[in-house]
């Protein structure tokens, strides 16, 4: 329900790809995780959650 989200308005698709991250890391699909975060972040970079989303984005980047 989140991917039809990606394809309207940009608050609406910065917060479906923070839940998109959410659930590609729960999933164990770390590149797809990051991806979503980048998204993210780049969506809306001032956002309350955006400094949130940077650490987990870091952490999986260190992750081995």
């Amino acid at each position: 329900h989140l991917a039809p989200a990606l394809a309207l308005d940009e608050p609406k698709a910065a917060r479906a790809h923070l839940g998109l991250a959410q659930i590609a890391e729960q999933q164990g699909d770390r590149e797809r995780a990051l991806q979503h975060l980048d998204a993210y972040v780049a969506i809306a970079p001032n956002a309350p959650d955006a400094e949130a989303a940077r650490r987990l984005a870091t952490r999986l980047r260190n992750e081995n």
